[in-house]
């Protein structure tokens, strides 16, 4: 229901699956890909066709594992030779660093964004956000309080400085 943003090519989705499938495509002809969000990390195993009747009983509910994008965006990358460069967001709620720094590894990124989603002025809720780019050297840089668009203006403007180098 939000308005599209100008330029901006939409693709519909309805499953991490579609997501992954539909990211994938997109990067073939990218410079930078930008993950802001994440799906969910599990599903159910199945789908219900129909609404499941409260007459029933509470269902029990067997979840999998969702695919992981941005791991599934490395094995690309290190699988085709792509020089794509790759910025993730590590929304915390503990221990911000040492999980982002992970993340950056884990992930195997080229720079993570850290947000405490635990801080009243910043994450999902309001319209600022506190971040901490983190580097695969070691470097930190906290951006402090910003608006989400100089959050947004301060992660490209540090990605091209950061990938000039």
């Amino acid at each position: 229901s939000l308005p599209h943003p100008v330029g901006a090519e939409i693709v519909k989705v309805n499953t991490a699956r579609q997501m992954l499938d539909a990211v994938i495509q997109s990067i073939n002809n990218a410079d930078m890909l930008i993950m802001a969000a994440a799906v969910a990390d599990f599903r159910h195993r199945t789908i219900e066709n129909e609404k499941i009747k409260k007459e029933k009983g509470v269902p029990t509910l067997h979840l999998e594992k969702t695919e992981d994008i941005l791991q599934k965006v490395a094995e690309n990358r290190e699988a085709t030779g792509h020089p794509l460069r790759v910025i993730g967001f590590a929304a915390e709620s503990n221990q911000l660093l040492e999980n982002a720094a992970r993340k950056l590894k884990q992930k195997r990124v080229d720079m993570v964004a850290a947000n405490d989603i635990t801080a009243e002025d910043a994450g999902f809720e309001v319209d600022t956000n506190r971040l901490v780019l983190i580097f695969p050297d070691g470097t930190r840089q906290d951006l402090g309080l910003l608006s989400k668009m100089e959050a947004a203006e301060s992660i490209i403007h540090q990605a091209l400085i950061w990938f000039e180098n």
